[in-house]
């Protein structure tokens, strides 16, 4: 099973349980790649990815990974689109 990491700035910009297109790099190459997903929180039982969240600065926000379930690849030229980052707010004072 492949596990992932993602930046936010804070967990409010993860949308849980509802599609979200995010940023996403595999742990085990660091290749990053503009998906379309649904998230779940540690807690939730649903089957998926370990998801680990961390800070634009690469600290954890949580000790437990979160679950991604990929529903779509996206165009890698997608990964310039700031909608796929969601680290927006970080340094704005929010």
């Amino acid at each position: 099973m492949a596990e992932y990491d993602t930046f936010v700035a804070t967990l409010e910009e993860l949308s849980i349980g509802s599609e979200i297109d995010i940023m996403i790099r595999d742990r085990d190459t660091f290749q990053s790649r503009a998906v379309r997903a649904i998230m779940f929180s540690q807690e939730s039982q649903e089957s998926g990815e370990n998801l680990w969240v961390m800070s634009p600065l690469g600290v954890l926000k949580d000790n437990k990974p979160w679950k991604i379930k990929i529903l779509q690849e996206l165009d890698e030229d997608e990964l310039k689109d700031n909608r796929f980052h969601k680290c927006e707010s970080f340094g704005k004072g929010k």
